[in-house]
């Protein structure tokens, strides 16, 4: 038997070269290299796909598409750039670290465009130290090409997801309503069980990049709740967890009680960090006071919109009230004020993507494979 990782030293090269490029943030090698790893894999398996390559490959094709999306680079062009802005400025205030992790590596990639979460190390070690920023370099590809991208990699990292939550079924309930308690190191569904969150948490980072907000909030509680079994409240990937799931909620518009989870999450964030700083006694208060600040930022925009709910309310009750001389002319009159209230939520996500998840592994595996 082969000693090599993948059972064969020609993967563990390709997976080395992958994690080299990816740490050098040149991801769309670092997919390339992943994907033949993930088809000789396969070729060798009779045709058996392992999910950590999976995550890997799909992990560095959304790279990618961040990479050359022209949003993030700051070319605009899209009525939607403010706030996808919003959103990266937002998860930049959580990507310093601020104490180190007792159970797993974690690093943090800085881009031109600023700090996104990244939790590399929990998969492969990568030579992150050779980073230059002249390798962050932005595409032009158009936007429909970025969004196939989004749609593969969602799909592989799918894949990688059920087949991680395959593996644990001999262990535990992974998504049952009873799955509460810890695991620690020495337990064997630790590793598979760590890997799946962080799946969660890319898909989570996929949908975000996509607008699938709905999707979003929902993977990201999935990472959540496993994150929750894995670390202690003070480790950085619970704040973190609880930031990014803020994050989601906050856009997730369509859902009434969105913005109060929201907040509810962000409250939890800073929860976290101060929990992390009394026990660590590091000094973070100015995380805390811009986590703060945000928090602060969440209840004013929800006290707003439910003084313009309420404002919108007594005048469509005022309306009612008169005296029907003239129906016709109070339906004009009440028009404009249901269509400001409307104008005041953001984009809707697409509802072809809300239902994304319904196919099953076996169906995404037969009709996505690999590219190289």
């Amino acid at each position: 038997m082969d000693s090599s990782k993948y059972g064969d030293k020609d993967i563990d090269a390709m997976v080395a070269s992958g994690s080299k490029a990816y740490g050098l943030k040149q991801y769309e090698e670092a997919a390339d290299y992943f994907g033949q790893a993930c088809e000789l894999y396969a070729a060798e398996n009779e045709q058996q796909d392992e999910p950590t390559l999976l995550f890997l490959y799909g992990r560095a094709i959304f790279e990618t598409g961040v990479q050359k999306s022209e949003v993030l680079g700051g070319n605009g062009g899209r009525a939607d750039g403010d706030e996808k802005a919003e959103r990266n400025t937002a998860k930049a205030e959580l990507a310093e670290p601020t104490a180190q992790s007792t159970i797993n590596k974690s690093s943090t990639e800085k881009t031109n465009q600023g700090e996104l979460f990244q939790f590399q190390n929990d998969f492969e070690d990568v030579s992150s130290g050779n980073e230059s920023e002249s390798d962050a370099k932005v595409g032009t590809g158009d936007n429909d090409a970025n969004e196939d991208e989004f749609e593969t990699a969602w799909q592989i990292l799918d894949l990688s997801r059920s087949l991680f939550e395959k593996n644990l079924e001999a262990y535990v309930d992974v998504k049952g309503k009873n799955s509460v308690s810890r695991v620690n190191s020495s337990q064997p569904e630790y590793e598979d069980m760590k890997k799946l969150a962080e799946c969660y948490d890319i898909l989570g980072e996929v949908s975000l990049e996509s607008e699938n907000f709905a999707q979003a909030a929902a993977d990201l509680q999935s990472a959540l709740d496993l994150k929750n079994r894995l670390y202690d409240f003070s480790s950085t990937f619970i704040s973190e967890a609880h930031y990014k799931l803020s994050l989601a909620l906050e856009f997730h518009v369509m859902d009434p009680t969105s913005k109060k989870q929201s907040i509810e999450e962000m409250q939890l964030a800073i929860n976290s960090v101060k929990e992390r700083i009394r026990i660590t006694q590091q000094d973070d208060s100015e995380l805390v006071r811009d986590l703060e600040t945000r928090l602060q930022d969440l209840k004013s925009s929800d006290e707003d919109l439910i003084k313009e709910k309420n404002r919108v309310l007594q005048g469509i009750l005022g309306q009612t009230a008169e005296p029907p001389v003239a129906p016709s002319l109070s339906q004009s009159s009440g028009s404009p004020v249901v269509n400001d209230l409307t104008s005041m939520v953001r984009k809707k996500p697409d509802s072809a993507k809300e239902s994304k998840r319904k196919a099953n592994s076996e169906e995404i595996g037969s009709s996505k494979k690999p590219r190289i």
